[in-house]
């Protein structure tokens, strides 16, 4: 039970920090530009992924579509 969560972690654990981060840091530098609110969508994207992962084994890819 708990492999699977450990692989969701270790795959998409640094995308989904590293999409955070740079989200946080491009709102921080320029916060009126249109390209921070696509960022943020996306980081909300890897965020659902990433916490559907943690209730099946193909529970995030069954969540996009």
């Amino acid at each position: 039970m708990f492999e699977g969560i450990t692989e969701n972690i270790q795959v998409l654990g640094p995308v989904f920090a590293a999409v955070w981060l740079l989200t946080a840091a491009c709102a921080i530098w320029r916060p009126q530009r249109y390209m921070n609110s696509m960022l943020l969508m996306a980081a909300l994207m890897v965020t659902m992924v990433f916490t559907a992962g943690f209730f099946g084994h193909d529970a995030g890819a069954r969540f996009l579509l």
